[in-house]
């Protein structure tokens, strides 16, 4: 009796994951064409960070 239990929660939890993973997948698959679109968000969230390193003076290093 147990086992089956242990069977329905682990296939519960696989299904959800292949649910979750393939969601993922046309999720990264949509936004594959917009290339420049990308680079040019990844270039915003960068400064973004180094400007927020240099406003918190943070880029002393601590032993």
């Amino acid at each position: 009796m147990d086992d089956i239990e242990n069977e329905n929660e682990t296939g519960g939890f696989a299904t959800r994951k292949n649910e979750l993973e393939a969601r993922w997948q046309t999720s990264i698959d949509r936004l594959t064409p917009y290339t420049t679109y990308r680079w040019i968000a990844f270039g915003v969230l960068l400064s973004l960070f180094l400007l927020r390193i240099l406003m918190a003076q943070g880029w002393y290093i601590v032993w």
